[in-house]
């Protein structure tokens, strides 16, 4: 198939299928039916191919008359003198005022048209919508997370990344902390601290980073395409819904759906670019968010609500955590394992062998569920119940 434009799929199936009858693989009585057209109009376009050197370009539709409905060289004409009258008036009232004139209606897509051959078609500018604010009526109702790459230590040469959540009711920071970089086991480390010292709260609300989403990426024509890949949770949508918070996103590449934490970062920018100005490493730089984020939530007053952070803690919507659930089994990478008959498993090109005979004394093919928790250990959970741990190491 030799270079063209972009064919549509209707184009693109009629060249494989009369291709194919080119080949002998198929008949021109099969071809028909396979593209649901008549018999004769087939072998119109076998034959017009055929001619052309198989050139699929030439089996888009192309006019060589004029349309039924077009309008004469008069009545074009004196479209764009009433255009040149009224140049301020939109297409739809043009419309209007040409009915009237030409005694005959005309859509603005056809005096689109007509504009744009003429050179004097103007697209209006888009009105940006303005956004409504919105606040939530508790602390710990909705918390706003993301994340910011800055050159936040200048000293360090390169740009690293902040994480941060802010409660939106209360502006609260509630933490803030640096990396080197923007991972899912470092943002659920963040949402990990949260919880800890707040508790648990209501919603999460994120933007669509894959780390929080399911995102398809490259598009194939052998891969089916159904609705229910928007119910693939991600590992920190799982350990959320474990802890019963709610994961919301913004609309895609609408930034202004989070403006009070972008905001947030700006005036972080301003503020921090002294304190961290010859910071090197990561563990101090982290300890002097610490010490700010203490000040903001109870020094700084905001410029919207006129109280400081630490001052709207009532009513509240967090949640202590309960006894029952050790955050080890939440904040941590699930995989699935079937055990072989020596009671082992193969993780990360390591082999490891369950020990523990208190449940079962032989292994062979039950399926284990693995809690990772990089640079610590994996814990093993056979239907539920704990069996053994073993040290895990990137």
């Amino acid at each position: 198939m030799r270079k063209s434009r972009n064919l549509s799929p209707q184009i693109f199936k009629r060249y494989k299928t009369l291709s194919l009858v080119k080949e002998g693989f198929l008949t021109l009585s099969k071809a028909s039916e396979e593209l649901e057209l008549s018999y004769r109009h087939t072998h119109r376009l076998f034959y017009r191919l055929l001619r052309a050197g198989m050139n699929p370009e030439t089996l888009l539709y192309k006019r060589t008359h004029p349309s039924w409905n077009r309008l004469s060289e008069e009545e074009r004409e004196k479209v764009i003198e009433v255009f040149d009258s009224y140049p301020e008036i939109n297409n739809y009232h043009l419309s209007e005022v040409l009915e009237e004139t030409l005694e005959r209606s005309l859509s603005p897509s056809t005096i689109r048209s007509i504009l744009i051959e003429s050179g004097r078609y103007r697209p209006q500018k888009k009105k940006r919508r303005a956004r409504k604010r919105f606040e939530r009526k508790s602390f710990g109702e909705l918390i706003q997370m993301d994340t910011s790459e800055h050159l936040w230590l200048p000293a360090l040469g390169k740009r690293t990344f902040l994480v941060a959540m802010e409660d939106d009711y209360s502006r609260e920071l509630l933490v803030v902390r640096i990396f080197s970089s923007d991972t899912t086991w470092n943002n659920l480390c963040v949402i990990r601290e949260a919880v800890e010292r707040y508790g648990i709260f209501s919603s999460l609300y994120t933007d669509n980073d894959s780390m929080f989403k399911f995102i398809r990426k490259g598009f194939s024509m052998h891969f089916e395409y159904r609705s229910d890949l928007e119910k693939i949770q991600t590992q920190i949508n799982r350990a959320l819904l474990e802890l019963g918070i709610l994961l919301i996103h913004h609309e895609p590449f609408q930034p202004q759906c989070k403006g009070k934490i972008e905001r947030l970062f700006s005036f972080m920018q301003n503020r921090l670019f002294y304190p961290l100005k010859d910071v090197k490493d990561l563990f101090e730089a982290n300890e002097i968010l610490e010490e700010w984020r203490e000040w903001y939530n109870k020094k700084h007053i905001h410029s919207i609500t006129g109280l400081k952070p630490s001052d709207r803690h009532h009513p509240s919507s967090f949640k202590p955590l309960p006894k029952r659930i050790n955050l080890d089994d939440v904040f941590c990478f699930k995989d699935i394992r079937i055990l072989k008959k020596d009671n082992t498993f193969n993780y990360q090109n390591k082999t490891y062998q369950i020990t523990n005979q208190t449940h079962r004394f032989s292994w062979n093919k039950a399926k284990i569920t693995l809690h990772i928790l990089p640079e610590r250990c994996i814990r093993a959970f056979y239907q539920g119940k704990f069996i053994q741990e073993f040290p895990y190491k990137v």
